[in-house]
């Protein structure tokens, strides 16, 4: 939304780290919230090292939502690890 972009380039493009986002207003505690951007922006802040890491976080989603698909299929019970990890991935 406009608030993330907002905080995205007055903070990660300018080269300063983005700081973690509470609004008590609006309800928002997100504290690891592009945080991703941040590291990325220590080694290259080009639009193209941005967006590679977009496409590396969406193979890395897919492959653990497949994962956890061929899981679910064996055994119910191995099939946590990655549940928690699909729901904590960006």
């Amino acid at each position: 939304g406009l608030v993330d972009d907002t905080m995205f380039l007055d903070s990660v493009l300018v080269g300063k780290w983005l700081p973690a986002f509470v609004s008590r207003a609006g309800g928002r505690f997100l504290p690891l919230q592009l945080q991703e951007y941040s590291l990325v922006a220590l080694v290259s802040a080009t639009p193209f090292a941005f967006f590679l890491t977009n496409a590396l976080e969406a193979v890395l989603t897919g492959w653990l939502l497949v994962r956890l698909g061929q899981m679910a299929m064996r055994t119910r019970a191995r099939v946590v690890p990655y549940v928690v990890a699909c729901c904590c991935a960006p």
